[in-house]
């Protein structure tokens, strides 16, 4: 986890928190994040170190002031003052990350070799979110043929492989070694 993306985010939730906004901050976020990476003349602007940062506020002000918390649009502000909007995007995904922690929120990738159905998904999806003592489970599935069968499952940095490639893998490793 990126340091000084974490270190602006935590920020940010201390302040949602005590306003008890940690949603609607995320919300507003996400929809900044979705608008920057929309529009590549904008986020080429925004990251140009050529432009003032009296121009950059000026521009997000016509675009985002109204319809923002004016705690999320001072944040704005403040990683324009301070050389961070540029990293943008990595702190918004340290903000959902750490909010998803305070809620207790459990973040799974699947993957499988083919479509599955939501059922089955929401099956993995509770069997970890009771492992892990989680209040909700947020799912991403992948799909990647290469595992040629069976499910790997990502939660952070451990993963769990339960796929056929792996365990082949596994067996390639052992017969390697002897």
């Amino acid at each position: 986890m990126p340091l000084v993306e974490k270190r602006y985010a935590e920020a940010l939730i201390r302040v949602g928190l005590k306003l008890n906004t940690l949603d609607i901050f995320q919300k507003e976020l996400i929809g900044i994040n979705e608008v920057i990476n929309a529009n590549q003349e904008l986020k080429k602007f925004l990251n140009n170190p050529g432009f003032s940062s009296k121009d950059k506020k000026t521009v997000l002000e016509k675009l985002f002031k109204k319809n923002l918390n004016s705690n999320v649009f001072n944040f704005l502000k403040l990683l324009i003052d301070k050389g961070r909007i540029k990293n943008i995007s990595d702190i918004i995904s340290q903000y959902i990350a750490l909010a998803d922690e305070i809620r207790k929120c459990l973040n799974i990738e699947i993957i499988t070799p083919e479509e599955i159905t939501e059922e089955q998904l929401s099956k993995i999806g509770d069997k970890f979110k009771k492992q892990y003592g989680s209040m909700d489970v947020k799912i991403k599935h992948l799909i990647d043929s290469a595992i040629i069968g069976g499910v790997i499952v990502k939660i952070g940095d451990k993963m769990i492989d339960g796929s056929i490639k792996g365990k082949l893998d596994g067996m390639l490793s052992v017969l390697n070694q002897a």
